[in-house]
């Protein structure tokens, strides 16, 4: 028996094969050319039903089989509260029954004998799939064969420690989908936290003003008026010979907050050139919109 029955358990506990736990039953597929086995009467399923499917407990599959499409397949009806392994295209899926259902060849399935939790078997089952996997054989597609599967060893408590063993399974998932859950609010509210940060810097609210230091020191200092107009001013010099001069366009401020002492809201046009890069396909230079740009620094600033 392979390592995975080397594992350490309790005295009263008992390692023992699939097969021990109840009847095995593959699956079958009637053909598809006869719509007559095809109708709403037996509930049928098969490994795309469950992919991204993430309840312990199933109903019924996207297609349903005729009772003459039971017949007509190597599918087998199974009562409720069988457990179903797929066991191809992927491995690993495993799901409850919640009703009287039936499989395609894609699925082992396990119908429990007494005594045998089936709960407890479909968790040891979601952990098995690596084990599976390693006894599955094919070239196309890897599948587990009946016999490997009836022969996968499985840890077996008492029943009662079986049913205790479930719930607390469930109890610590619980504890750590809510875990996830705060971890998410965390991050939403770090992203606002993050926000709101660079609204106060933006705003002069995150440290101390220029004027409030040169007021508490006793000096003078350079308000953003006196700082735009010199580069204003360097602006103008520059571009003199060199084509039509436009002064910047004052920003609308209407919907912006009021700003420190010596501050001043402008765009990005008013403090140098704004540009892009070369299209590829292009060499002419894209020029970025400055009141876009000034846009996008409105955004930010809220």
């Amino acid at each position: 028996m392979d390592a995975i029955e080397q594992w350490e358990i309790p005295t009263n506990w008992k390692w023992v094969q699939i097969s021990e736990l109840g009847k095995i039953v593959a699956g079958g597929t009637p053909s598809t050319k006869e719509s007559s086995y095809w109708g709403d009467e037996i509930n049928w399923i098969t490994p795309a039903d469950l992919s991204g499917y993430n309840d312990k407990f199933i109903l019924k599959g996207a297609k349903s089989l005729s009772k003459k499409g039971l017949e007509k397949s190597s599918a087998q009806l199974m009562p409720s509260g069988s457990i179903h392994f797929s066991s191809r295209a992927p491995i690993g899926y495993v799901v409850i029954s919640k009703e009287e259902i039936s499989t395609n060849q894609g699925f082992k399935s396990l119908v429990p004998a007494n005594e045998i939790f089936n709960e407890y078997v479909y968790y040891y089952f979601k952990s098995a799939k690596q084990l599976a996997e390693k006894r599955a054989s094919g070239t196309t597609f890897k599948e587990i064969s009946k016999k490997s599967f009836s022969l996968l060893p499985i840890p077996i408590a008492p029943y009662n420690e079986q049913r205790v063993i479930v719930y607390k399974i469930e109890q610590l998932f619980s504890d750590l989908d809510n875990g996830i859950d705060n971890f998410k609010k965390a991050q939403e509210q770090l992203k606002r936290y993050r926000q709101s940060v660079l609204k106060a810097a933006c705003e002069g609210k995150l440290v101390p003003t220029e004027a409030e230091l040169a007021r508490a020191e006793g000096r003078d200092y350079e308000p953003a008026d006196v700082l735009l107009a010199r580069i204003l001013k360097k602006r103008r010099e520059k571009w003199n010979g060199k084509g039509k001069y436009k002064e910047p366009a004052a920003p609308d401020t209407t919907e912006l907050p009021e700003l420190p002492e010596g501050w001043r809201w402008t765009n990005m046009e008013s403090t140098g050139v704004v540009s892009g890069g070369l299209t590829k396909n292009s060499k002419k230079k894209q020029i970025i919109s400055a009141n876009a740009l000034y846009t996008c620094c409105k955004c930010l600033c809220r």
